[in-house]
């Protein structure tokens, strides 16, 4: 399956090979919200384990929305991904947990359906690593993340973006001496 432009390609079922247009580095993506299980992908490497016991190749697949289901591993690429973290607002599911580790690039996570204030976030003192939770408990530990972008869904159907650097998210009054200060010296 290639991807020519603004467009998503649901994994599902299958050995599949999804391959974004080599022209368009972030918006065509694949989606796994129905896999039955967890997923685990390595964007870098360009596989993904689906969810169903089958693997897709993912070529220049830089955009991701996750299965939501306890136990999903992403990996990012050295390049800058869009992973859409869900299953924090879903509640027919059991809570479970996902773990992110986006490596290089800038890197967005996105949460649809959530508000900021849906969540408990704790960040490093380096930002590198921020662990949240959210009101249906699912939880999520995300390594390598520069940005994260809040989706509310208004009453209207719309959409209120709220967009956060991470290292925004550090509480300096909990940090002590091993905070490490990036400024440059004299």
């Amino acid at each position: 399956i290639t991807i020519h432009g603004n467009a998503k390609v649901l994994g599902g079922a299958g050995n599949d090979t999804i391959i974004n247009d080599v022209f368009d580095w972030v918006s065509g993506g694949a989606v796994y919200w129905d896999s039955p299980a967890a997923i685990y992908v390595d964007l870098e490497a360009g596989y993904a384990l689906d969810g169903y016991g089958t693997r897709d190749t993912l070529v220049n697949v830089r955009d991701l929305d996750t299965s939501g289901q306890d136990g999903d591993v992403v990996l990012g690429s050295v390049k800058s991904d869009n992973i859409w973290l869900n299953g924090f607002n879903w509640t027919k599911r059991q809570p479970g947990s996902a773990t992110l580790d986006l490596r290089g690039g800038i890197d967005t996570v996105n949460f649809h359906g959530s508000a900021r204030a849906d969540f408990q976030i704790e960040v490093t003192a380096d930002a590198r690593t921020v662990k949240l939770k959210g009101k249906n408990g699912y939880s999520a530990t995300v390594n390598n993340a520069e940005i994260f972008r809040f989706r509310e869904v208004l009453a209207d159907g719309s959409y209120k973006d709220e967009l956060v650097k991470v290292i925004d998210l550090i509480d300096f009054s909990k940090v002590g001496v091993s905070t490490l200060i990036d400024k440059p010296t004299d």
